[in-house]
């Protein structure tokens, strides 16, 4: 089984991506990372969320950066929606993102797991 960890900045592209990853028998989604993107990283973690709900899992989400290191942040809304999903009106999750950073989680998920656990970074990386 491989054990993954998805960093990404939820806009209608990553949720389809969320969506293929769960349709994998041989894959365990270990956690979420979220970062600026597509849309801001409040919106991205919301997002993470509502496709959870989607695919009844239960799967740890952790918040990161909230902006770019070393430029402004750019966001993509006019392709993937104000909400970066479209703006369908999805209903918001009642689930709640962990209060841990994504930086501190993903070092405490490796090393716990050194060796078991693979990144897929799909969104920008900070």
């Amino acid at each position: 089984m491989k054990r993954l960890i998805i960093d990404t900045d939820a806009g209608v592209d990553d949720a389809q991506a969320i969506l293929l990853a769960f349709g994998q028998k041989d894959v365990k989604i270990e956690a979420f990372t979220t970062v600026n993107g597509n849309v801001g990283v409040d919106k991205t973690t919301a997002n993470v969320l509502k496709v959870l709900d989607v695919v009844g899992q239960d799967v740890p989400v952790y918040p990161g950066c909230a902006r770019r290191l070393v430029s402004e942040p750019y966001h993509a809304s006019y392709v993937h929606g104000e909400d970066g999903l479209g703006d369908v009106g999805i209903l918001a999750s009642k689930r709640k993102a962990e209060k841990k950073h994504a930086v501190q989680a993903l070092i405490d998920i490796a090393s716990e797991n050194p060796g078991e656990i693979s990144l897929a970074a799909i969104g920008p990386l900070t």
